[in-house]
């Protein structure tokens, strides 16, 4: 993707309200979360930023909400949201 419309597309999201986090605020967490329950540290940054920030994540991903389901409250299967 060339830079400008990289730039714009980053503008777009922006401007939805999303929010960038570092993700060194919840790195160790990430890391330790994705050893205990076997899983990627891509998709435990995702679960450690939903923990730490005390919300409920929602998620497209079958294998993981299946995994994870019974094991961390604050997972929720998409086709759930309300």
């Amino acid at each position: 993707m060339p830079e400008k419309e990289a730039l714009g597309a980053i503008n777009d999201i922006l401007s939805m309200g999303v929010r960038l986090v570092d993700f060194s605020d919840t790195a160790e967490l990430a890391f330790s979360l994705a050893q205990k329950y076997n899983r990627s540290a891509y998709d435990c940054a995702y679960l450690s930023l939903a923990q730490k920030e005390g919300c409920t994540m929602f998620t497209a991903d079958k294998r993981l909400f299946n995994a994870l389901n019974n094991k961390v409250r604050f997972i929720k299967w998409i086709g759930d949201y309300q």
